[in-house]
């Protein structure tokens, strides 16, 4: 009993935690100043009695604030693009329920699927599903469908055109930041080598170290269509810098007397990520996060536009829209069941702010200002604690919808967004914790295996030598990514199911070992002397072909830790792997 009610506080703590975050006033600065010029050109353009409805579009030029320049110019015009079919669809559908649902359903998942598979980025495509279901609801309320169309396009290009004049530049640039991020956790590593860690602590290091360097090269690779150039190539420099220390590490460390080799032409350029088409494939795949996500998303959408209607409710689209936000990234059950309490006391508490400022009878030219202000508390509280985001998210929203039609009963409006809050928040979690219950074993079992044999195909590569031709680079490439998106999955499914899956904690290390071997090879001067190489590729892919066909069904770590040992000691027996107590010990 003491142990469960030891996890229940530490989930109530969790809920109350507000959390640092620095420096983050910047960002909210940004978006606010982003959201303002968008709302003064559609009140130019429009009038202002459409302003406030621009604010919902200009959400979009939030999207993907961490990526480079050259990389977040594309994304946005795919997220205006997307945005703007979805809003055009459900103003075609009209009022019909059934089209409705299953359009805001197709949305839903749609948008969640393809968003997740390619980036995964925060805050997600929940702007891509909001959007479309108050699209849909403002023509009931005595909006046309062209002033919706119109508020949309011209929100959508100036949100995306400010946030771009206001992407944060060369120390604060993302790539900049990415290369301090490496450079710290290499730091970390090499201060640790010379001290007294561990042989556990070691590997948590190491695989900390590359993982940052591996995640930075990606960034920089997005980063290098950007002016000026010459910043460019002094990050990549630096970053070419912390790679071979890491390497030299690694190298030093489980591949003694290794000379850290590499020829000219593999330093030139880094990997970057796979292609869309490869994260397209691999992520559409019924066993991967983002159709886990896309599939819980689109039950949870179906089933609150049901009950809403079936209850008799004017418009679904308050519950579609607080579903969109609690369920839209790929996240574990807990996160989402945090962000479902969140929401909820976020909005009831935010009501009242908002029949505050009703009651005040204040004019529109005022209500604009109190928006924007809400703006800026909500992406400054927001990744704190995501209920001081809802609270100030709640009387912004309320404020854009009526102001957009007064006259509506403000008591019918308030009982009909707590009604809808409720059914949102409810749905969400009950589906969250009903569906794919044992998926995450299947997730972690399948992205280890696809690590394992791109692991494989790199060190066959290796044994032919021509691990830096054009095939093993992208070889190479394709096994950074793996490897970054198998921690990211053991993360989340671990958060799931700690005991059932807690022991993969050891898998993971072993996994890392075998991959970081193998690249670390390809920076070295004649790697055959040190690995048997051939061993190693064929005893891999014994070790594959042996394997349990992926399933819900968990398999023994230990088994899976003993045989990847074997691997590893096929190739060198010098070579030797932290353990790693399981969670039953």
């Amino acid at each position: 009993m003491a142990p469960r009610l030891a996890a229940v506080n530490d989930q109530l703590s969790a809920l109350a935690e507000v959390k640092s975050a620095p420096g983050q006033w910047k960002t909210a600065l940004r978006s606010t100043a982003m959201t303002a010029g968008t709302v003064l050109v559609v009140w130019a353009v429009l009038g202002k009695e459409l302003a406030l409805l621009s604010i919902t579009g200009s959400f979009i030029g939030n999207t993907a604030a961490n990526r480079p320049w050259r990389a977040r110019m594309h994304i946005l015009a795919w997220m205006d693009l997307a945005y703007l079919v979805g809003c055009g669809i459900v103003l075609l559908i009209g009022e019909n329920p059934v089209l409705l649902t299953g359009a805001l359903t197709l949305i839903a998942m749609s948008s969640v699927l393809v968003y997740n598979a390619l980036m995964a980025d925060p805050p997600g495509p929940m702007f891509l599903i909001i959007g479309p279901a108050i699209a849909s609801y403002l023509p009931t309320i005595g909006v046309s469908s062209w002033q919706v169309m119109a508020v949309c396009a011209l929100s959508c290009l100036v949100s995306t055109v400010s946030t771009l004049l206001l992407h944060p530049r060369t120390k604060e640039s993302p790539e900049a930041v990415a290369v301090d991020k490496a450079r710290e956790a290499v730091d970390e590593l090499t201060e640790a080598s010379a001290g007294d860690a561990d042989a556990l602590e070691l590997a948590h290091l190491r695989d900390s170290a590359y993982a940052e360097v591996l995640s930075a090269s990606m960034t920089l690779t997005e980063a290098s269509g950007r002016r000026p150039r010459e910043h460019w190539r002094t990050l990549l420099l630096e970053l070419r810098r912390q790679h071979f220390r890491v390497i030299g590490e690694v190298a030093g460390r489980w591949l003694p007397g290794a000379v850290v080799e590499v020829e000219p032409a593999a330093q030139r350029s880094y990997l970057g990520a796979p292609p869309l088409n490869y994260l397209l494939r691999w992520g559409f795949s019924p066993r991967s996060l983002p159709w886990l996500a896309a599939r819980r998303i689109g039950i949870a959408t179906a089933l609150v536009c049901a009950v809403s209607y079936g209850l008799h409710l004017h418009h679904p689209f308050w519950a579609v829209m607080t579903t969109a936000l609690i369920m839209s990234l790929g996240r574990d059950r807990l996160s989402l069941t945090h962000r479902g309490v969140h929401r909820m006391i976020g909005t009831l508490a935010g009501i009242v702010a908002f029949v505050g400022i009703h009651e005040i009878g204040m004019p529109l030219d005022w209500l604009i200002p109190i928006c924007l202000a809400f703006v800026f508390m909500v992406q400054w509280t927001a990744v704190r604690n995501y209920a001081l985001g809802a609270f100030f998210v709640t009387p912004m929203a309320l404020l854009v919808t009526t102001t957009s039609a007064p006259g509506h009963e403000i008591g019918d409006v308030i009982s009909e967004r707590i009604i809808d809050t409720l059914i949102g928040v409810g749905v969400s979690i009950v589906v969250t914790w009903v569906t794919d219950r044992r998926a995450p074993i299947a997730l972690v079992r399948r992205q280890y295996r696809r690590v394992l044999r791109v692991t494989a195909d790199l060190l066959e590569l290796l044994v032919a030598g021509e691990h830096n031709t054009e095939a093993g680079l992208r070889v190479r490439r394709d096994l950074a990514y793996e490897q970054l998106q198998a921690a990211r999955i053991l993360k989340i499914a671990q958060e799931d199911l700690p005991v059932t899956l807690g022991s993969w904690s050891q898998v993971e290390v072993a996994v890392n070992q075998l991959v970081y071997t193998s690249l670390v090879a390809c920076w070295i001067r004649r790697p055959a002397e040190q690995l048997d190489l051939a061993d190693m590729a064929a005893a891999l892919r014994k070790f594959i072909r042996e394997l349990p066909p992926v399933s819900t069904r968990l398999v023994d770590a230990d088994e899976l830790v003993s045989g990847i040992d074997k691997v590893l000691w096929s190739g060198s027996s010098a070579i030797t792997l932290p353990k790693v107590e399981s969670a039953d010990d």
